[in-house]
């Protein structure tokens, strides 16, 4: 800080022979930056510990960065993108994806204790303000149960042993569309996946969601060794945003002390 105030000081004052025609203002400036060069040159420790102090200071502020956006607000009310999405968000669905991807051992989602537990993390994860809807194998289980059983509503519900699970999967393996192979891997049914959707919301909400369900899952599936991973869009724009976030922080640390090395050695060359 010290050789940073001396060279700026002598940017002032390098031509003293012109001191009768400059103007008062520029002179009492002069004198100003004199005595902060002077107080410098007597006070190196007490400016050492100054700049340690603000060092500090400034480090602490750095950490605490909070990001927090909502991109659609970057639009104005009336804008073609920010109305649509809203419309759509308001009649149909949530328009931001987020894929939940659970795996185990092979046949692990055929147990129906397994497919409740799912059933059990998706209320959790409906009951979230800005969330539109969860779809999953369970989902497709449940109405097949309900459709063979006269449309009985009592059954619409996951299946009670194994063989049910098994005898309504064989049908939709008949099935030339087979839709719940979106949701499943019918290879040998290690891996599922429950797809969600909710509304556009600032990135401090979609952490907390994350934190949420990440948190609800270890308690859901840590017991029965059943891996979950959170992936799609939402989670790519929320890593992009940490990125951004991290990349600024090293950019700008490294080019003040780019800055300041480059101010003390030109200060000290002016000196000698």
């Amino acid at each position: 800080m010290g050789t940073t105030a001396e060279f700026m000081l002598h940017q002032f004052v390098n031509r003293r022979e012109k001191k009768e025609t400059e103007p008062k203002t520029r002179r009492v400036l002069q004198k100003c930056m004199i005595g902060i060069a002077s107080f410098n040159h007597k006070h190196v420790k007490v400016n050492l510990v100054i700049a340690l102090v603000a060092f500090m200071i400034s480090f602490t502020g750095i950490i605490r960065i909070d990001t927090n956006t909502d991109q659609l607000t970057y639009f104005r009310e009336d804008h073609p993108i920010r109305t649509a999405t809203e419309f759509i968000e308001k009649n149909l669905t949530g328009t931001i994806p987020l894929e939940i991807l659970l795996t185990g051992k092979p046949d692990t989602f055929k147990e129906p204790a397994i497919l409740r537990r799912i059933e059990h993390l998706q209320e959790y994860i409906r009951s979230f303000e800005h969330m539109q809807k969860t779809v999953s194998l369970v989902d497709y289980l449940k109405e097949l149960n309900r459709v063979i059983h006269d449309e009985n509503p009592e059954y619409y519900k996951v299946p009670e042993s194994r063989n049910e699970v098994a005898q309504l999967l064989l049908l939709v393996e008949a099935d030339p569309k087979n839709e719940i192979a979106y949701y499943a891997d019918f290879a040998d049914f290690s891996t599922v996946r429950i797809h969600c959707r909710f509304n556009y919301v600032e990135t401090n909400e979609v952490k907390r969601l994350f934190a949420g369900i990440a948190q609800a899952s270890s308690e859901v599936f840590g017991p029965v060794g059943v891996k979950v991973e959170m992936t799609g869009m939402a989670h790519l724009f929320l890593s992009m945003n940490d990125y951004i976030l991290e990349s600024q922080i090293k950019g700008f640390s490294i080019a003040l002390i780019a800055i300041s090395i480059v101010f003390n050695i030109s200060g000290m060359i002016w000196i000698r």
